[in-house]
């Protein structure tokens, strides 16, 4: 390999896990794609140098240090070509995680979420709305308005209403859409809405999750949001891109194959047993067109509604 560098250029692109530089030299600590797995676990990942503009000084104690923050997404090159182990940032890029301020200023306008209730935005964008605790303050002990709320915030954040459906029929069948729901014997620890297993670590992610946004863990709102989350985020358990594509589902309740939601939620995110499709004479497809129609119910008894309040005759 030559020993010069500049032959063997090897650019990336990443995600700064780290802004606290234990040096304090300006350095961020930076999870590369491509190269570092989920399974690499963060005191192993690489401390990335930065380029700073031609107007600073580039001697120590003179200049502005770099300000870039956890989650950044940054590009840059290796310094080592194709050894990988010495970055260089070169600047951030522009992505959506959160919403922007213009989204969360126009929902806001619109009464759709309350700016000062930080509990009503989630990370990858996902936002509670004020129709949805409502929702749930009205009815937490009708599965009905449960069916509703949980369709509601789904196709809100994105999905199809088919794949939502599909999803909210394996989740009242894990758990009656109970954030408190408990599963415990000698095959597994699951907890929550979506029943996530501690002893695959996913429960513990949801307490992660909570944390880091102070929040508690058994709040159903919370757990709906890290349900987006972990559909977005979650490793072999990632089902949110098929889903939201419509022209991936045709159905809820047909065949299993990966044009069923229910199926592929089931199949993927929930990588259960097969024999549970079916759960002590419970259906998850037939869970799943009862969220469906409930769902689409509603939306014409609101359109009733809002006639009649209206004055139309």
């Amino acid at each position: 390999m030559n020993e010069y560098y500049g032959d063997n250029i090897r650019w990336f692109v990443g995600r700064i896990i780290s802004d606290s530089d234990p040096d304090e030299a300006g350095r961020f600590q930076v999870r590369i794609y491509g190269i570092h797995s989920n399974e690499v676990k963060d005191k192993y990942l690489p401390w990335a140098e930065t380029v700073l503009p031609t107007t600073e000084g580039g001697v120590s104690g003179i200049g502005k240090i770099p300000q870039m923050k956890k989650s950044a997404l940054v590009f840059g090159f290796f310094m080592d070509g194709a050894l990988s182990q010495n970055p260089i940032i070169v600047g951030s890029m522009s992505h959506i995680e959160q919403p922007s301020s213009t989204q969360v200023t126009a929902a806001a306008q619109a009464g759709r979420i309350n700016l000062l209730d930080k509990r009503n935005i989630g990370k990858e964008g996902v936002v509670i709305s004020q129709q949805q605790r409502q929702i749930y303050e009205n009815g937490t002990e009708d599965i009905d308005q449960l069916r509703i709320l949980v369709m509601d915030f789904l196709i809100s954040n994105g999905l199809p209403i088919k794949s939502a459906a599909g999803v909210c029929g394996n989740l009242e069948i894990e758990s009656n859409f109970n954030p408190n729901a408990k599963n415990q014997d000698g095959i597994e620890d699951s907890r929550g809405i979506a029943q996530w297993n501690s002893r695959w670590g996913r429960w513990q992610r949801v307490e992660a999750y909570a944390s880091e946004l102070n929040e508690d863990p058994y709040d159903i709102f919370l757990q709906l949001k890290f349900l987006v989350y972990d559909m977005k985020t979650g490793g072999i358990h990632k089902c949110w891109n098929h889903l939201k594509e419509a022209s991936n589902i045709t159905n809820f309740d047909g065949p299993k194959d990966d044009t069923n939601s229910t199926f592929h939620f089931f199949d993927v995110f929930e990588k259960a047993d097969p024999l549970y499709y079916t759960h002590n004479g419970r259906s998850r497809p037939a869970a799943a067109r009862k969220a469906y129609d409930t769902y689409k119910a509603s939306l014409v008894l609101s359109a009733e509604t809002n006639l009649i309040s209206s004055g139309a005759r």
